[in-house]
């Protein structure tokens, strides 16, 4: 598919107006979303306080940079240095204004978002596929069912036949 793009970009960059969608991906291929789950299962899903938020005492749900790097590791952008807010200036005499935390490590929500959408989908799939068993189960069960309906009606008139004769009936007679 081919698209125009318009900008205004200084003259030692190089415009490209139309570009080739299949150009700009490389390596594309289908995703495990098996692995996806496996992720997203191992997450370490914390409710905290982050003690430079904006808002005091906010708690939040999500995962903690540093301990998200070894399952997800392109999930966490470590940021050089980070400048925050300090809660403590104006309450604390000579408390600075900002603090400022290096080696910082931010976490991409969009990545876990996706592998979320990865997660999902293998789910679904499951469903899908233990709905289409269970469809089948109850297939058997209806068959069986008739089976087993059959085979009583054959054993009752077995029973019957040996009743019969047994008490010196004939067939066609009436037992009485």
């Amino acid at each position: 598919m081919m698209y125009q793009v318009t900008s205004s970009t200084p003259r030692h960059l190089a415009e490209q107006e139309s570009y080739d969608e299949k150009k700009l991906y490389r390596k594309v291929q289908a995703v495990n979303t098996s692995e996806c789950l496996d992720k997203v299962k191992a997450l370490p899903l914390k409710l905290f306080e982050f003690a430079y938020d904006t808002v005091k005492g906010r708690r939040q749900l999500g995962v903690i940079g540093s301990e998200l790097e070894s399952i997800l590791p392109e999930s966490v952008d470590v940021v050089r240095s980070q400048a925050f807010k300090n809660p403590d200036s104006g309450t604390i005499p000579g408390a600075p204004a900002l603090v400022k935390l290096a080696n910082f490590p931010v976490v991409d929500k969009s990545v876990l978002f996706m592998y979320n959408v990865g997660a999902v989908q293998h789910l679904i799939a499951k469903s899908e596929e233990l709905g289409s068993l269970v469809g089948q189960l109850e297939a058997l069960e209806r068959a069986a069912n008739a089976s087993l309906a059959l085979l009583e009606g054959r054993i009752d008139a077995e029973v019957c036949a040996c009743v019969c004769v047994g008490v010196g009936v004939k067939r066609g007679e009436a037992v009485g």
